[in-house]
């Protein structure tokens, strides 16, 4: 849980807002607010964000919560990047548009990590504006990204600047400090998020079918999923999958066979997609 005190003359030691984690007991969740950053005023509404996720590996959400008078216990801004090690951190403005922005960090081993800046303001949203890994810096790095911070105006050129921490080849700590720019119209990379944003599931095609069919969905994080088919009569007739599968889009084909591999019978049959924090179901027919 997070508890918020609201300061002031009346300050005591009863929380003004409990923020309970989401997917109550669902593993990954249980070390909510584990890990807590302070972001300044980022959406730019005239009052102070924060960061909350678990942390470490386990939930790869991590969830941003605007400030101000209507603040509730339902984050404003999703972020997903993965389970990996992950930290954020706010940062002057390096876009030069007047506002403040979030950068964050993100290490799965000893050999892989990114970087990644969210540019703040009123239409903040979930997709990164720029981006880059540890494949753009020289040599071979070992736990590259495993911090980051913003450190203003480092050279004097006017702009703010950030820096990323890695341990370089020789097991030697290695700092890189990159420049902001000056165009807020202008963003390095060209970078374009190949995470879902959220579960969809999909219209089976072809539908009609008459010997096989594809059915395809969408998860925006590692997430225990169960695929189905059941018969106009509510009856499981087909499990496709279900296990736990990692964020992306997946694909499965059904060839008309039940869990017994016999051939069912032409009619209308359903397929439904189900997690711990969502469900959806479909319609389709087959004719022979």
């Amino acid at each position: 849980m997070i508890y918020l005190y609201w300061g002031g003359p009346s300050f005591d030691t009863i929380p003004d807002l409990i923020i309970r984690r989401p997917g109550e007991f669902v593993f990954g969740y249980e070390d909510f607010g584990r890990q807590l950053e302070f972001l300044g005023d980022i959406n730019a509404n005239g009052y102070h964000d924060f960061w909350a996720s678990s942390g470490d590996y386990g939930d790869p959400v991590r969830r941003i919560y605007f400030g101000g008078p209507d603040i509730d216990t339902i984050s404003d801004l999703n972020i997903v990047e993965g389970d990996g090690l992950l930290n954020a951190r706010l940062s002057k403005d390096l876009n030069n548009d007047g506002y403040n922005d979030l950068i964050t960090s993100y290490y799965t081993s000893t050999t892989y990590g990114w970087v990644r800046v969210y540019c703040g303001g009123p239409e903040i949203d979930s997709i990164a504006d720029f981006y880059f890994d540890d494949d753009d810096i020289p040599l071979s790095q070992y736990y590259f990204a495993h911090e980051v911070a913003g450190i203003g105006d480092y050279n004097g050129d006017g702009l703010n600047d950030f820096a990323v921490a890695s341990y370089g080849p020789r097991n030697d700590q290695e700092i890189f400090i990159f420049s902001g720019w000056d165009d807020a119209l202008d963003v390095p990379y060209d970078y374009e998020s190949t995470l879902p944003n959220g579960f969809s599931l999909h219209q089976n095609y072809p539908n009609p079918f008459n010997n096989t069919t594809t059915i395809s969905f969408e998860i925006p994080y590692k997430e225990s999923v169960s695929l189905k088919i059941y018969n106009i009569l509510g009856e499981e007739v087909k499990q496709l999958i279900n296990k736990e599968l990692s964020a992306g889009m997946y694909t499965f084909e059904w060839n008309g066979t039940d869990n017994k591999s016999h051939k069912v019978t032409s009619g209308v049959y359903f397929y439904k997609l189900s997690s711990s924090s969502f469900t959806q179901e479909m319609k389709m027919v087959l004719v022979k």
